[in-house]
């Protein structure tokens, strides 16, 4: 996570996800995975916000890591990461960063 590295924190999140059944996410998935991730971040020691207002909307998340911010879009049943994507961008949720920021990833 500190070292910028996307691809490893998208399998790591994936592998965390597999084993939950539709059981443990009865009622809002999307919430669901939401607080589970943000436990996840927050027993790991690194800096989590959730649901950050931002002028065109809502994101699901930012993770703050030694110099990089990762914006997070959760999709479920069915919705693709381009959708996520997508949002980020239509959205603008990357400009709440480009004073601060040295660089982001979409993922």
């Amino acid at each position: 996570m500190n070292k910028g590295d996307v691809e490893g924190i998208v399998k790591a999140l994936n592998e965390l996800y597999k084993p939950l059944t539709p059981m443990d996410l009865r009622g809002n998935k999307e919430i669901m995975i939401q607080l589970l991730f943000k436990a996840l971040f927050v027993i790991a020691g690194v800096k989590v916000m959730t649901e950050v207002y931002a002028r065109k909307g809502r994101l699901d998340a930012i993770v703050m890591a030694k110099g990089h911010n990762y914006i997070i879009e959760f999709k479920v049943d069915g919705e693709t990461s381009e959708s996520a994507i997508g949002q980020i961008i239509e959205k603008h949720y990357d400009r709440l960063f480009t004073v601060k920021v040295k660089q982001f990833f979409l993922g």
